[in-house]
């Protein structure tokens, strides 16, 4: 699981990366711009909270394919929010 979390921040720290002005999709990251806060940030305006977003999609996905329990839901974001801090600390 915790190499997933992993794997899923890393996914995050892409997207930002890729949305960011001057990149491949920074028009998305411009559009992002002009869009209310509370809409803007699951959708690539934060790592941290579409970091929160993407984990329950993964976490989805892993659930139906290796049939993890929900209670394991809430440390996986954790666990995913973690290595995006880690990210971000290190690499930006």
């Amino acid at each position: 699981m915790i190499l997933w979390a992993f794997i899923t921040a890393a996914i995050v720290y892409f997207i930002d990366y890729i949305i960011s002005p001057g990149e491949i999709f920074g028009g998305y990251g411009d559009w992002i711009e002009t869009l209310p806060k509370w809409l803007a940030k699951p959708l690539g305006g934060c790592m941290v909270c579409m970091g929160v977003w993407m984990s329950v999609f993964v976490f989805v996905f892993l659930h139906f394919e290796f049939n993890l329990s929900w209670i394991m839901l809430i440390p996986f974001i954790v666990i995913t929010s973690f290595f995006i801090r880690v990210l971000l600390k290190y690499f930006c």
